[in-house]
């Protein structure tokens, strides 16, 4: 009697450590596959593009302010993503109708500029949207028209900044 239990035991922990590991397993693809479309996905938005919005991979220099005529500079900072309203700088940033603003993304990691107050906003994305910015990479804009106007990182949305266009 006193083998069987030791037999029963013994199957029973090695049930144990076969099953903890499976699950760990399955826990590791499963985020692997989850994580993979969405990259994919950002990827191809960063391609849709309307005439009067441009990339760059250059880094352009920033500027904190406006400037009058010419194009205004904003950075997306390193940590960014940490930051909240801190992550676009200067923010929020002034510019008159028919000047060029340009977003550099001066971080480590992928981010975008989208025009809306977040992901809940059915308007997000239709003033501007960089789609996604490598490190390094820049977006311009050009505005049209007077007013606020709310952005915010798809990515991370609790980056956010705003454009006063007079």
């Amino acid at each position: 009697m006193k083998n069987q239990n030791y037999r029963f035991f013994k199957s029973l922990s090695f049930g144990m450590v076969t099953i903890t590991f499976l699950t760990g397993i399955m826990i590791l693809v499963y985020s692997i596959t989850e994580y993979q479309p969405n990259v994919y996905a950002q990827i191809d938005n960063a391609t849709e593009m309307t005439a009067n919005q441009t990339t760059s991979t250059q880094n352009s220099s920033t500027t904190t302010g406006s400037q009058e005529g010419g194009s205004i500079s904003v950075s997306i900072v390193e940590d960014a993503a940490l930051k909240g309203d801190k992550a676009y700088q200067p923010n929020p940033i002034m510019v008159k109708v028919g000047q060029k603003l340009t977003w550099t993304n001066d971080d480590s990691q992928i981010h975008t500029s989208t025009s809306g107050t977040g992901p809940g906003d059915a308007g997000s994305g239709n003033v501007f949207d960089s789609g996604i910015l490598s490190p390094g990479a820049s977006y311009s804009f050009t505005f049209d028209a007077p007013g606020d106007f709310p952005y915010y990182c798809t990515l991370h949305p609790q980056m956010v900044g705003t454009v006063s266009v007079s």
